[in-house]
């Protein structure tokens, strides 16, 4: 996606813009862009708005899970509660796609690490942290 075509008297985008001249118009879009927040921020210029008084999650510890042979592919995200926030796993063709958000007020990234690996029984390699 190289940005988005915007309907302009409502400020809607009505179409990404693709690499190659072409786009995918649409009428409902869903950033998936994780913490790029690439069409809420980047597209739609929205601020963001913290929740940290009610929310005090602020860290995030990525990882990835291979498919275990055999397996299903699970249709649905997971969340699992953790002792300082939460942890996701999402099922792709290639991979699962895990992560703990947490509080660093309650954790180190060492902790949060140790966490993961006790609540799943083995060990994970984070892929890069964001606050």
């Amino acid at each position: 996606m190289v940005g988005a075509r915007k309907n302009a008297e409502t400020g809607r985008i009505e179409a990404l813009l693709l690499d190659g001249n072409r786009e995918a118009a649409g009428d409902f879009f869903i950033d998936c862009t994780g913490f790029r927040r690439r069409l809420i921020c980047g597209e739609m210029g929205a601020e963001w708005v913290s929740y940290r008084s009610t929310l005090p999650v602020n860290r995030a510890m990525p990882f990835w899970l291979d498919h275990e042979d055999g397996s299903e592919m699970s249709p649905f995200t997971l969340a699992l509660a953790q002792e300082a926030g939460w942890m996701w796993s999402i099922s792709t063709q290639d991979r699962i796609g895990c992560g703990y958000v947490y509080s660093d007020h309650f954790r180190t990234p060492d902790e949060a690490k140790a966490e993961i690996e006790r609540t799943l029984g083995r060990k994970i390699e984070p892929a890069r942290a964001h606050q």
